[in-house]
């Protein structure tokens, strides 16, 4: 019999740049799952509401884990918890994502930003395991970093936000950058959104003789190293779709 048998139903709801993803679990056995593009939250909060909905009449879920692109209220003792600050998404500053489920599914919810949520699954069943502190690095329509120190995730006031750091830059590389607060700061500068932006193409369809690359990379090179310096993590993780792509493709290579 299956392990993942006698573990808790789970619902798990990941909200992400591009898209948002329902899925009902049993550990890391995933029996259902289902997307809707990330548009507004208006849109998004009640099409994920009624996945839950439907699977909830076939069987009984007995909690919610909520992993989310912030910024966002982590701490539970605030009035504010589950409620969005002045995200990079149009739309969706100050929406109360936590407060939208719980007042429609009565069931317990945990929550927690989507990159300290991948970083505890690499650390669980990925390629984190055995490590008690590790960064997850995603480079998707933004950049995120989670991180777990001593086997917890970092929160904080709030929680890290290593995507907005300003990194040093190679003489020459004049692109200002892509992010709506900061311009320059690695997600508006290596992001999948940016890369598009400063080069038109995807990541994925890159090439390695583009003059773009070798300053995406030392932007990355530099995050890097401010993760090392500042964490001292046992492992980094890069994950992501245009992440994955740069790394598929042989760009990483040099950092």
């Amino acid at each position: 019999m299956n392990a993942a048998h006698n573990l808790p139903l789970v619902a798990g709801l990941e909200l992400g740049g591009t898209k948002c993803v329902a899925m009902l679990a049993r550990g890391n056995d995933i029996l259902a799952r289902e997307s809707v593009p990330t548009t507004t939250p208006g849109e998004v909060l009640p099409a994920l509401s009624n996945i839950l909905a439907a699977w909830r009449t076939a069987q009984a879920i007995e909690a919610i884990g909520i992993a989310c692109f912030g910024p966002i209220v982590l701490d539970p003792s605030d009035a504010r918890f589950g409620r969005l600050f002045a995200a990079t998404k149009t739309g969706w500053s100050d929406a109360d994502v936590a407060g939208w489920f719980a007042a429609r599914h009565d069931l317990p919810i945990a929550l927690d930003t989507d990159v300290n949520a991948a970083a505890l699954a690499e650390r669980a069943w990925g390629a984190a395991q055995g490590c008690d502190t590790l960064a997850y690095v995603t480079i998707g329509t933004g950049i995120g970093v989670g991180m777990v120190v001593n086997g917890a995730p970092v929160h904080g006031l709030l929680h890290p936000e290593f995507g907005h750091l300003r990194v040093r830059r190679r003489a020459g590389d004049g692109f200002a950058g892509t992010c709506r607060f900061h311009g320059d700061c690695i997600e508006g500068l290596a992001s999948g959104s940016s890369i598009l932006a400063r080069t038109g193409m995807r990541a994925d369809k890159l090439p390695r003789d583009h003059p773009a690359v070798r300053d995406i990379v030392a932007e990355l090179a530099e995050l890097i190293a401010a993760l090392v310096l500042a964490v001292s993590p046992e492992r980094i993780v890069i994950g992501g779709s245009a992440g994955l792509a740069l790394a598929e493709a042989g760009h990483l290579a040099a950092i």
